[in-house]
């Protein structure tokens, strides 16, 4: 989810989103500084989004995770810094797959490292076939303000294979620390 691109942090909209071009006395093209400033401001959004997310395709099982910071489920005076995270978890594979658990490795900036484990997620444990997909939001807590997410789930076809589904590494972080 893109939180304050350009058009919010700028106010600069479409008329001023169109490549110019003017010459020097050399007649070499040369963007204009807005223009590039534009640019910059562009490709930076698509490098936050980048680190706000995560893909990784398992066995025909592709889970994308997007973080959000929670500021009013946070506390800076008590070290508590709330992150939620929205999981989609798709069966692009051939076969139906059931989610049966879930591993996850929480670590903050100082390295300390939260192990979770359970069955299911939030209370299910989704039956996926062929084409359908299961999303679920949740959230964490965390002792700095930055730290990383990543894990697996573990999984189980209608043949009785069983396999590790791996969520890749995202990261955790307030926005103003992606300045």
């Amino acid at each position: 989810r893109r939180q304050g691109g350009p058009d919010e942090a700028g106010g600069a909209g479409d008329r001023d989103a169109r490549h110019q071009t003017k010459t020097l006395g050399l007649g070499e093209p040369f963007m204009s500084l807005r223009q590039l400033a534009l640019e910059c401001i562009a490709q930076f959004w698509h490098v936050v989004e980048e680190t706000l997310m995560s893909s990784a395709l398992t066995q025909g099982i592709l889970v994308t995770v997007r973080t959000e910071y929670i500021p009013e489920r946070s506390s800076i005076s008590t070290r508590q810094y709330a992150f939620a995270y929205t999981v989609n978890i798709a069966n692009q594979g051939t076969v139906t797959t059931q989610l049966k658990s879930r591993h996850w490795i929480i670590s903050d900036a100082h390295g300390a490292v939260q192990e979770v484990r359970g069955e299911g997620v939030v209370g299910a444990q989704p039956v996926l076939r062929p084409g359908e997909e299961f999303e679920y939001t949740s959230w964490c807590v965390i002792a700095t303000p930055a730290g990383t997410m990543r894990g697996s789930y573990q999984m189980v076809t209608s043949d009785g294979d069983r396999f590790d589904a791996e969520i890749a590494p995202f990261r955790l972080n307030p926005p103003q620390l992606l300045n």
